[in-house]
């Protein structure tokens, strides 16, 4: 692998992979900037965690504090599901269902080419 790599260390060089541009397969140029890949997932990963954290510490809290015994019969059983699930699934489920739905209600229909009005008005 460390022989088939070596031509793409010396031209473009392993500085190229520090470029802000993904184009792999550019007729022109190709770039191979992973910045954008990175900085993609790091957001990803930082807002995932800032909404998964407060709310598994306070859905803990509340079955093992707060919620009556019937609650939590119904509640810890459906947690520990959603625990064993991998995240591939979870994903998938929103890809194939939750993601259609979003679009359907956020993108607006194809206005006419001279109409001025916003896509709120509709």
């Amino acid at each position: 692998m460390g022989r088939e790599s070596l031509p793409f260390a010396r031209d473009p060089g392993l500085w190229e992979l520090l470029n802000t541009r993904w184009n792999p397969v550019s007729f022109e140029k190709e770039l191979f900037g992973i910045l954008p890949l990175l900085s993609g997932s790091l957001l990803v990963t930082l807002v995932a965690t800032i909404i998964a954290v407060p709310l598994g510490v306070f859905s803990a809290i509340y079955i093992a504090e707060i919620a009556r015994p019937a609650e939590r019969e119904i509640l810890k059983p459906f947690v520990e599901l959603l625990a064993g699930l991998p995240s591939a699934v979870i994903g998938f489920f929103g890809l194939i269902v939750l993601a259609p739905l979003i679009k359907k209600r956020s993108i607006c229909p194809p206005a006419k080419p001279q109409s001025p009005e916003p896509c709120g008005s509709r």
